[in-house]
């Protein structure tokens, strides 16, 4: 039964808010090609995407516009004048219109005098994309928007040795949302008009929504060009930012007489996610002692146990991620489906299989899309281990171990020789399914064995260099007494596999709670 507890809170005013970091915007307009299709409309979204920018009125923004870019100069603009001039903490935003190729699979800027029958290296007539994040990168902007215009077709572009049409993925960004008009390897048509594109109009008119999150803008973008050009345009997407940078502040609010508020208690906070349709449960912050319980039964890579401090609430998926979210998000970013593997992932008949043969970079990606990322480890004992502490196992009793998990074996209420559905069996005590059991999950730490000996007191986040990636909670093949303790860990290269899913974890942030349902 449920208890109520009565909140009286009265509502006061903001006096004063952080100041804003400075920003600094380089927008690039490549209009006038003399040996590829001219991009019409490339000096009239630039003036668009500026203009917007401008008037926002954010106080400490310096906006520099560049127009036909030859490749030199492109180079200079980027590498001696917009990435030196971006301390650490500032804003960087990067608005490029114009050619773009992949080859090879990397992805290049092409100036206005491009040759695509030239011969030689094309490191020398196009600059490099993933040198310019390298740039950007070692600068530790506290964020970074990148939106590029550059997927047009063109058949001359197939002259290029190594040529794919449409645009690599992007590299990770950290603290950064990168934007492509087009899907991955996906073309627009070359602009006919000189208006504005209806990348950069939607973009502006986003920008008019005072006090949008970044994380909510990059999605809008998204949906409302897939859905202005019926499908024709769809942007790729990559965030790895979960802060809460505004270019404006929501509107202030005369405070409201005090109000009651009810808050119910007895069960976790439930909420859906609209993208990819999966329930997330809000796990609040605290302390907890991490690894091994019992001494005689563990390996040393579980040793010493130690408090660790979880400082900040999440949301962590309710189960582990199925293969009908997937292949949602393949179809909305343009991603593609891994091969299936044989048994009950044959085909990808059953969507509501937890989604398996994803790599480490891969689930990351999809985390991303979401707002959020992997778990660390430690987030993901915290939320295993739920109320239930000093438990060595996921269950109080073995006799009972088939209600909580699949392992090895069937007998009970499990079913299954194999990979079971999602939630199947019992979940745990703050309301997770399949933390043991199943299919192991990635998290995202990388491996050290002897990683406890060392680990920070708050927020551990594992290693800082290292090969291998850390997996928990066993799976439907698990030997119970070993695998399914809650403070087991192994070690596996970050490749996809068969017996490996992952579940996503969403920060508690006023972006986050805004998309959730």
């Amino acid at each position: 039964m449920r208890q109520v507890v009565v909140l009286f809170i009265a509502l006061a005013p903001v006096w004063a808010q952080a100041p804003k970091p400075k920003v600094r915007v380089l927008i690039i307009a490549n209009q006038n090609y003399t040996k590829l299709a001219p991009i019409v409309d490339a000096e009239a979204s630039a003036t668009r995407v500026r203009k917007a920018l401008a008037d926002t009125g954010l106080p400490g923004v310096s906006i520099t516009v560049r127009k036909d870019q030859a490749f030199a100069q492109i180079k200079e603009t980027l590498e001696d004048q917009f990435v030196p001039s971006i301390q650490p903490g500032e804003v960087a935003i990067v608005y490029f219109i114009g050619h773009m190729i992949q080859a090879d699979g990397e992805n290049y800027l092409l100036g206005p005098s491009f040759d695509p029958s030239a011969t030689g290296p094309l490191r020398n007539t196009g600059y490099l994309y993933g040198r310019f994040l390298d740039l950007l990168q070692s600068r530790s902007p506290s964020f970074s928007l990148l939106l590029f215009e550059g997927a047009f077709a063109d058949g001359k572009l197939a002259l290029v040795p190594g040529y794919t049409p449409g645009l690599h993925e992007s590299p990770d960004v950290a603290n950064g949302i990168v934007l492509y008009s087009a899907a991955r390897e996906q073309l627009a048509p070359v602009p006919k008009a000189a208006t504005p594109s209806l990348f950069a109009e939607s973009f502006a008119n986003l920008l008019g929504n005072k006090g949008i999150g970044m994380q909510t803008l990059a999605i809008e973008l998204q949906k409302l060009v897939d859905q202005s050009s019926k499908g024709v345009q769809s942007p790729y997407l990559l965030a790895h930012y979960t802060g809460d940078f505004k270019f404006t502040d929501a509107p202030i609010v005369k405070p409201p007489e005090p109000i009651v508020k009810i808050v119910r208690t007895g069960g976790p906070e439930r909420k859906q996610h609209p993208l990819d349709r999966e329930f997330y449960v809000l796990i609040p912050g605290g302390k907890f002692q991490m690894g091994c319980v019992d001494v005689s039964g563990c390996e040393d890579s579980e040793k010493p146990r130690h408090e660790v401090t979880i400082s900040k609430p999440f949301w962590m998926g309710e189960s582990e991620l199925t293969v009908e979210a997937y292949e949602r998000y393949t179809k909305m970013t343009n991603h593609k489906m891994p091969g299936a593997p044989l048994g009950p992932h044959s085909g990808w008949k059953d969507r509501a299989l937890p989604m398996v043969m994803v790599s480490w970079t891969e689930a990351e990606q999809y985390c991303g899309w979401l707002g959020g990322r992997l778990p660390t480890e430690a987030e993901w004992e915290y939320a295993a281990r739920g109320k239930d502490a000093d438990q060595i196992y996921p269950m109080k009793d073995f006799a009972e171990a088939r209600d909580a998990a699949n392992f090895k074996g069937k007998s009970g209420n499990d079913l299954y020789d194999d990979v079971a559905p999602v939630r199947k069996f019992d979940k745990n005590s703050v309301g997770l399914y399949d933390m043991a059991g199943n299919v192991w999950e990635w998290v995202s730490d990388l491996y050290g064995a002897d990683y406890y000996a060392s680990s920070p007191a708050a927020d551990p986040k594992g290693l800082a260099s290292g090969n291998r990636r850390v997996i928990r909670g066993g799976s439907y093949d698990s030997d119970p007494k070993v695998h399914l303790r809650l403070s087991y860990r192994r070690q596996e290269k970050p490749d996809g596999a068969r017996y490996i899913g992952f579940r996503c974890l969403l920060p508690d942030t006023p972006a986050v709670r805004e998309k959730l349902q």
